[in-house]
């Protein structure tokens, strides 16, 4: 029942609690930081990504913060991405993602792994961290998403994310969904918020595109 499913949540949740009191406050050393790097330099993507994650990492095991956003580049792709290797052609992320020829496809390929690669970095660093009867990563939610599903016509519907972490056990971990309804990221969104025990929100954003949380996602 509903009832017992929101007080298994808070036993576990107490029980976490309770292990982190027990193994005593995170080792929360100041990072220090770097010479301030020229992003546009692809020499440097690196280092920023990786300094960025870090950080980041660093403030939610201190519990600085308990909500991060990361974006890569901006809405235009600014990004220099010669790391990537030979299969990118060397066209801009942005001009790639408009286009639909076999090279313009190729390149978009390679960047979605090399971005995926760092996302992979994030989450094992976060895995490193011991909190309560699990890691950091175990008691988080880590979205990856892009801003279009579509760079040639510029549309959301449709737009793939990954979701990663085990969000203390609120969602199904190790599947995929191909179809959710035409449901909206509001409602991704919102059954995040409840997965974290924000349960009196009832909508995110735009009211009228807020169907309710995304009971799919529920363990």
């Amino acid at each position: 029942t509903e009832d017992k499913h929101r007080l298994e949540k808070h036993t576990a949740a107490f029980r976490s609690l309770e292990q982190q009191l027990e193994q005593g406050p995170p080792a929360c050393e100041p990072i220090t930081l770097a010479e301030p790097s020229d992003w546009l330099d692809a020499s440097n993507v690196d280092a920023i990504t990786a300094f960025q994650f870090e950080q980041t990492v660093q403030a939610l095991t201190c519990d600085r913060t308990r909500v991060a956003a990361i974006q890569f580049g901006n809405g235009l792709g600014g990004v220099p991405l010669t790391p990537i290797g030979d299969d990118y052609s060397g066209q801009s992320w942005h001009e790639s993602s408009h286009l639909t020829d076999s090279a313009s496809v190729g390149d978009m390929v390679a960047i979605n792994t090399f971005v995926a690669g760092k996302l992979a970095y994030l989450l094992d660093l976060m895995d490193a961290v011991p909190e309560g009867d699990g890691t950091l990563l175990d008691h988080s939610l880590v979205l990856w998403v892009n801003e279009l599903a579509n760079g040639e016509l510029h549309t959301y519907d449709g737009s793939p994310l990954v979701m990663a972490g085990g969000a203390s056990g609120a969602f199904k971990t190790g599947g995929a969904f191909e179809n959710v309804g035409g449901r909206t990221n509001n409602d991704l969104a919102l059954a995040s918020m409840h997965a974290f025990g924000f349960t009196d929100v009832e909508e995110f954003g735009m009211r009228e595109v807020t169907m309710g949380p995304l009971e799919q996602l529920r363990a």
